[in-house]
């Protein structure tokens, strides 16, 4: 339901104005802050609100609050995006970085929001299935091995393009840029070889990929902890040489100002002559309030691993980074103004609640975590009677309730294909062909069963957890421990062999759904989409690619909507439907062969 706030913001010339803001509706969530788009109630003008949130890993690498509640942070972000706007219009002669309008503290939430331009479109869409990928893995090599000298040769034939692969090349050349102009950390916004970044990055109506989100949720180097997941993995080594040649260990949305100054000043000229110079002058004002706001921003955290042995000599660095803690405390509601006043004059009182604040916050984590263990269902599976009897009578029900399989299968396939049409993957024509294959009896069943083996796959652990149980088992030779990870396989056998004698007249088959569902390590979920694909292979492909696209959306670490890793799970799935194609094509061959000798006259 939309409702309105009155809101005061402040601008970036530093004037403050007050506008009713119609909140319309959330447009997406990160690590770091969540994206709501409003519209200004006088102007019409839409925004992406993002709402700064609580980010645990920005607290333990920098002892700091970051763009949650600091001023000078959040104030930052705004300036840096400014510039890089009017950077691009000079390199690509239209700007293709969403601006900074405003920024304003939500009073209700206790966090700083940044008001950014609002831009309408979709990440990169997935190309169409290539149904030939062998015959053009073959044809391709081919053509290397007998290309010679400057004879014309028949180039190999083209794949169906992906717009994944023009986001790519342009997030390298955007990322050169940044790096020439010392924007080390909007760079990492940029970095392919992250996975998530491509994400970052919005189609618009004029078909330019427009970065969106220039703001970090995690720090740059040397070793990367997903917020979510804690999982650590090694960054790209540029960001630690050029963190180690600054003398800063971790770095998060920083910038080279030298570098950034003798960038803009040796191109005014071409600044100039591509914004005028009323802008230019402007860039540079952005230039100094960035500056300005960084530096107060960086100096008011502890970071003891950019700040190191300088926290030690600088009695003045030390109480400006107590002073940012106590302002965190005092905005998030936490202090009062006189307890804020005592906390700064005394270290002691200051160190005392600071130990006390991480005691509380690590004792809330602890909490939270033991109450999501106690909600999931496993735990519950064990201790509630009454979960452990729905549980089981779900498990049955999906098991012989022909109705029942087929209204979640239905609900299933409408989901997935309207989720893809609002995210631009399919068209309304799309959608209304592949849910009308739900009226094929043949069709129904199959998606019935791919549905069933998709719910039981909620029972399985992940693959790699399966490969390290069966190594235990091994190592302590014990093969009843192998049990558990018979149940997804037997469950699928079952339901395939039962289908079978239930529909043994009709012309249903089965076999391939019946041998790829008994695999205990991956791929038994994709038992009827290999069935299916001979008799419809372009619902067998979508599902197959549904299942994917959510594997890719929700992987640890590099996965989300629109990342490569996404996109890369999707490009798979072409691997077995050009295998089923060539032997679909192969079995017609055969059969029209065995035809024509059949209807061949004898030799006398």
């Amino acid at each position: 339901m939309q409702h309105c706030t009155k809101a005061k913001i402040l601008l970036p010339d530093e004037s403050r104005k007050i506008i009713e803001i119609e909140h319309i509706n959330k447009l997406g969530d990160g690590r770091a802050a969540g994206v709501h788009l409003v519209r200004d109630k006088d102007s019409g003008a839409k925004y992406a609100e993002k709402h700064f949130k609580q980010n645990r890993v920005y607290e333990l690498a920098f002892q700091g609050p970051g763009y949650e509640t600091d001023f000078d942070a959040v104030r930052s972000a705004l300036f840096r995006r400014k510039i890089l706007v009017n950077l691009t219009e000079m390199w690509f002669d239209k700007p293709l970085v969403a601006d900074a309008h405003y920024t304003r503290w939500d009073d209700e939430n206790k966090c700083n929001i940044l008001g950014t331009e609002y831009i309408e479109g979709n990440g990169p869409k997935p190309g169409d299935v290539n149904y030939r990928l062998i015959r053009h893995f073959v044809q391709s090599t081919i053509h290397r091995l007998y290309q010679s000298g400057n004879e014309a040769q028949p180039g190999p034939p083209e794949s169906p393009s992906w717009e994944m692969d023009g986001v790519v090349r342009f997030m390298e050349e955007v990322q050169n840029r940044f790096h020439e102009a010392g924007l080390i950390g909007s760079e990492w916004q940029v970095e392919k070889r992250v996975y998530v970044p491509a994400s970052n990055f919005i189609k618009n109506s004029d078909g330019d990929w427009i970065l969106v989100d220039t703001e970090s949720g995690i720090f740059s180097q040397p070793i990367q902890i997903n917020a979510k997941y804690g999982i650590p993995y090694p960054a790209v080594p540029r960001y630690v040489r050029h963190g180690i040649g600054k003398e800063i260990l971790l770095l998060f949305d920083d910038v080279d100002f030298d570098i950034l100054s003798s960038y803009v000043n040796a191109r005014r000229s071409q600044l100039a002559e591509k914004l005028g110079t009323e802008r230019l002058e402007e860039t540079d004002k952005y230039i100094e309030k960035l500056e300005y706001h960084t530096k107060r921003w960086k100096k008011r955290e502890f970071a003891l691993l950019r700040n190191h042995y300088h926290l030690a000599t600088d009695p003045e660095l030390r109480h400006s980074a107590k002073q940012g803690i106590v302002e965190h405390w005092k905005r998030k509601g936490k202090i009062s103004d006189e307890e804020a006043s005592r906390l700064e004059d005394s270290n002691l009182l200051f160190y005392r609640h600071l130990g006390a604040s991480i005691a509380n916050s690590l004792h809330a984590d602890m909490l939270h975590l033991v109450k999501r263990f106690r909600s999931s269902g496993v735990y519950r599976f064990f201790t509630d009677f009454g979960f452990t009897k729905q549980a089981i009578s779900t498990a049955w029900r999906l098991l012989t309730d022909e109705d029942y399989q087929l209204e979640l299968a239905r609900g299933y396939l409408h989901a997935e294909t309207d989720r893809d049409y609002k995210d631009g993957r399919l068209s309304l024509d799309d959608v209304e062909r592949l849910n009308g294959y739900m009226e094929n009896d043949v069709a129904k069943e199959y998606i019935r069963g791919f549905y069933t083996h998709i719910r039981v796959k909620l029972f399985d652990p992940p693959i790699v957890g399966k490969a390290i149980w069966a190594g235990v088992a091994v190592k302590l030779d014990a093969p009843e421990a192998l049990l558990p990870l018979a149940i997804s396989p037997v469950f699928r056998t079952i339901y395939t062999v039962s289908r079978m004698v239930k529909n043994r007249k009709k012309d249903i088959p089965y076999w391939s759904s019946l041998l790829v569902g008994m695999s205990p390590f991956g791929g038994g979920s994709g038992a009827y989409p290999v069935q299916m694909y001979f008799r419809n292979p372009e619902l067998s492909t979508y599902l197959a690619r549904s299942v994917a696209s959510n594997v890719g959306r929700h992987f640890p670490l590099y996965g989300k909507k629109d990342s490569r890793l996404e996109h890369y799970f999707m490009k798979f799935v072409d691997i077995p439907a050009s295998i089923g194609y060539e032997f679909n094509a192969a079995k017609t061959r055969i059969q029209d062969i065995y035809r024509n000798m059949r209807g061949r006259p004898k030799d006398n």
